[in-house]
């Protein structure tokens, strides 16, 4: 093999969509994890029986989750909007527009149309508005993405649909 055998991984579809998927999923399903967990304390809470501490936890994320400004006094009301924002997202669904909005994974490097998940590490640009200091890791980089799916106005329905599922005792569906 020659100087450029090592690049040609890129040129090879079936490899590279292979290499991302196992690397989403994976990484999808144990940020799916942290999610779960933090829904599962956010819903356990009464809040007009919470601690102090368990209401500036509560009061955080309902202004992380863009539900209100940040230090609003949690209400049941903001808890149950923060619910429908706060929640796993189907792995297919992330995977799947990942793979889109990345080109399936290439290289910054190599060809800039093509960031993780839709955003530039380092800084630069992203699909999705900016991420600020950029992301030296491509985990952060998926929970930013992932966040962005949970809080943007652009997946309302998306949100709304995941809603209707778990209304129903049905599984999340991409």
């Amino acid at each position: 093999a020659g100087s450029g055998a090592a690049a040609d991984w890129r040129e090879k579809v079936p490899f590279r969509q292979s290499v991302y998927l196992r690397l989403a999923l994976s990484a999808v399903l144990q940020a799916n994890e942290a999610l779960i967990a933090t829904r599962a304390r956010a819903q356990s809470l009464a809040v007009d029986r919470a601690s102090p501490a368990d209401r500036v936890w509560l009061s955080d994320l309902i202004a992380k989750y863009g539900v209100a400004a940040a230090k609003t006094p949690p209400t049941e009301a903001l808890r149950k909007a923060l619910l429908l924002r706060l929640d796993a997202l189907p792995p297919s669904l992330v995977i799947g527009k990942g793979a889109l909005d990345s080109g399936w994974l290439p290289s910054r490097y190599t060809q800039k149309e093509g960031p993780e998940f839709g955003r530039w590490t380092l800084g630069r640009v992203t699909a999705a508005r900016t991420d600020g200091n950029g992301f030296r890791q491509p985990r952060a980089a998926l929970q930013a993405y992932m966040h962005h799916l949970n809080t943007d106005a652009d997946f309302a329905a998306m949100r709304d649909a995941r809603a209707a599922l778990r209304a129903e005792g049905r599984p999340l569906d991409g």
